[in-house]
């Protein structure tokens, strides 16, 4: 989750659309690149590297204080996660566009805007050439991947949120509104639909025929071939669940009552509990036994994931809810906070040894880091909230 606010968002979408507004008047325009030769587009790629969202990588990690790869200024507000596929980064933004930028240089190399004119918080997957984004114009689209161009789109009933899921040429999805969709690929037809009554915002998770989502205050288990419930699991006393992931049958996810849980995928139960002292979560990354995760309470945990066992905390200067990932044995995230009005100012991306929780190096961005990194080609990429995109190697 990425991770959207849990605060009001209608407060939140007005101050984007008021500092959008403002660089239009001041007719910003981004810097002119190169026209990029078309480029085939064979790899495919989903939020957080997999349809369980373990954020779990096989990239070498960087080790030593990085050096900057390139760092490029862009017309949007970078509040979700750039998705990494085949040498380039794909993410969409508040200036209403989709954008695609080369990871290794750093120029852009299309932007499509999105019709109807919305801004698009939905981090991107990528499968077989297409990039797929919801936008908040209620619209799924899909975009060729090596040129920008439309090439069909689904009309939901609500702003779509959702980073998308594509799992055996089905894309799943869900809307403000309450709907999860699940939309065949090839014929662009609705295959089913299911009506929460509550407002989805974060990624759904797949594992062995079950789709897990977070909508509000519920976790719910669907069978992925028919949208059937199999079981879901409420907290009366939080106002959100945060995005869920999946790793040997054990969901883990963040709850808005201050626990973080790991539930039996196939039947609901709570297997543990760890208490944090904020009620926002990032999603969580999971990997060699560990499943790590940051709270609003500025700091970054551990746990071992079959006991629930504090391995270790580290502490941050900000809200460290943005969606971490691990890679070769480090894990990476940024922090920034989510307030209104919020607390500006440089914001660090940490990486830290997976085992023991040392800081191996921070590099400082120039404002809040609200979405989570990115890993591949060699480099770690994050955007923040000034318009900024970085890749550091």
């Amino acid at each position: 989750m990425s991770m959207m606010s849990i605060t009001i968002t209608r407060r939140r979408f007005t101050m984007l659309t008021a500092i959008v507004a403002i660089l239009v008047a001041a007719n910003y325009a981004p810097p002119t690149t190169a026209k990029q030769s078309p480029r085939a587009v064979s790899e495919g790629a989903l939020y957080r590297g997999d349809a369980q969202r373990t954020g779990a990588y096989t990239q070498p990690a960087i080790r030593e204080n990085p050096r900057l790869r390139w760092s490029v200024p862009i017309p949007a507000i970078v509040h979700e996660s750039p998705v990494f596929a085949d040498g380039v980064l794909y993410f969409g933004g508040a200036d209403s566009k989709i954008h695609a930028y080369d990871a290794v240089t750093g120029a852009q190399l299309w932007a499509s805007k999105s019709k109807p004119s919305s801004s698009a918080f939905s981090p991107v997957a990528v499968a077989n050439g297409v990039v797929y984004v919801g936008i908040e114009g209620n619209r799924l689209w899909a975009l060729d991947a090596a040129t920008g161009d439309r090439l069909w789109k689904f009309k939901a009933k609500n702003v779509v949120w959702t980073a998308p899921l594509i799992v055996n040429g089905t894309v799943y999805f869900g809307n403000a509104d309450g709907l999860f969709y699940a939309v065949d690929i090839t014929t662009q037809e609705q295959r089913w639909k299911i009506n929460t009554g509550r407002r989805s915002l974060w990624p759904a998770a797949y594992d062995n025929g079950t789709i897990l989502l977070a909508a509000e205050n519920t976790l719910y288990a669907l069978n992925s071939e028919t949208g059937q419930e199999k079981w879901k699991l409420e907290k009366a006393s939080a106002q959100w669940w945060n995005g869920p992931a999946i790793s040997a049958g054990v969901v883990f996810a963040g709850s808005g009552d201050g626990n973080f849980y790991a539930i039996d995928s196939q039947t609901g139960a709570v297997l543990w509990s760890a208490r944090g002292e904020g009620d926002v979560w990032s999603a969580a990354a999971v990997a060699g036994g560990a499943v790590f995760a940051g709270n609003k309470d500025e700091f970054f945990y551990a746990f071992n994931a079959q006991t629930g066992e504090r391995l270790w905390r580290f502490k941050t200067e900000d809200w460290a809810v943005a969606d971490p990932i691990v890679s070769d044995g480090v894990v990476y995230f940024g922090v920034g906070n989510h307030e209104f009005p919020a607390r500006e100012g440089p914001r660090h991306v940490y990486a830290l040894d997976a085992r023991t929780g040392q800081q191996l190096w921070s590099y400082e961005a120039d404002g809040r880091l609200l979405a989570g990194v990115a890993v591949g080609g060699g480099a770690v990429y994050f955007g923040s909230v000034t318009g900024k995109l970085y890749a550091i190697e």
